[in-house]
């Protein structure tokens, strides 16, 4: 007897759903090891990053301790009433002033409610001026100090005298300001402020963090 020999299946005839099966599990197969290759990327980046800012925060506080202490060094030295740093932020495009350190003698009010993201527009010419001159004094700011929203502040405050020293980075950028004030006599210019202010702002700006507000 001659073998029967069957024709082979046609596309009609295999069972479509067995190829959408088929290729369901290939793309399942194919994204879960693609997601699985994202999670391990995105861990490590995640993990770095904490790390990083850990580090950052070590560094930060670190920096803030060694500052407080050269803030009370000055204040001891100048026979002041309040020293301060003033920073503009945020770092990439200063828009406002907030006082970030402060020291005061006992019995002397804090400055640093008075000067929180306070808007440069508010004070503009007071910024032109602390941004661009590398130290300023004022005797009296109620004659000396021009712009009329710093004066009142800095009168609320009880302040009678002023010196001022610029900070900036190892670019030249403005960062800040220190800040010398007395509140309960007029400065007589002893001589020492400017030379002073200059050295700890020589040890305090290439370690002062960004203020971002």
């Amino acid at each position: 007897m001659m073998p029967v020999i069957l024709p082979a299946p046609t596309i009609a005839q295999i069972d479509l759903s067995e190829i959408i099966s088929a290729l369901g599990a290939i793309l399942a197969t194919a994204l879960s090891f693609y997601q699985y290759r994202n999670n391990r990327s995105a861990g490590r980046k995640i993990e770095s990053y904490k790390k990083q800012l850990t580090e950052k925060l070590s560094k930060d506080s670190e920096s803030a301790a060694m500052i407080y202490g050269i803030l009370w060094e000055g204040l001891h030295k100048l026979g002041t009433d309040r020293i301060y740093i003033l920073q503009p932020h945020p770092s990439h495009a200063n828009r406002f002033l907030t006082i970030t350190m402060e020291v005061r003698r006992g019995g002397v009010s804090a400055m640093k409610p008075q000067l929180q993201s306070l808007p440069m527009s508010e004070v503009a010419n007071f910024v032109s001026v602390i941004a661009r001159e590398r130290f300023i004094r004022y005797d009296d700011i109620s004659t000396n100090l021009i712009d009329k929203r710093s004066r009142a502040i800095m009168g609320i405050a009880g302040v009678l005298s002023i010196a001022i020293h610029r900070l900036e980075n190892i670019d030249g950028k403005w960062i800040g300001n220190i800040f010398s004030e007395h509140t309960q006599i007029i400065c007589r210019s002893c001589g020492k402020c400017e030379k002073v202010l200059a050295e700890m702002a020589r040890v305090i700006a290439p370690i002062l963090p960004d203020y971002e507000g």
